[in-house]
């Protein structure tokens, strides 16, 4: 019973740890993931459910230049780890197919203000 509850207390500490180490650089896992749209030949903004905005930045890709493109998250991201440059998103636009866009970096869009 004791040896369960340290355990859990353990447990509990460590996913504690994950989530404040996660909030200090841009992290978005793909089960958090709400909305994403593009912004232009380069970039997609991205939102989880907590409302935090992302900014990513892909390899040139052609189907972000339109306003209507779709992003299509693949196997290479897995639910919970953070969207980084190994992760490839595919973008379909209207008449233009699918294009795959390998991540260059994530940034968080609206920064949390300093301390103090």
């Amino acid at each position: 019973m004791i040896k369960s509850a340290i355990l859990a207390g353990v447990l509990m500490g460590a996913l504690l740890a994950t989530e404040v180490l996660a909030a200090e650089s841009a992290c978005l896992t793909r089960n958090r993931l709400v909305s994403s749209r593009a912004v232009g030949g380069d970039t997609i903004e991205m939102t989880d459910r907590q409302m935090n905005r992302f900014i990513v930045r892909t390899q040139a890709c052609p189907n972000l230049d339109f306003t209507n493109a779709t992003v299509i998250v693949g196997r290479s991201w897995n639910n919970l780890s953070c969207l980084n440059s190994s992760v490839t998103l595919n973008v379909s636009a209207p008449g233009r197919g699918v294009r795959a866009c390998r991540v260059v970096s994530v940034e968080a869009a609206n920064p949390a203000p300093p301390a103090g």
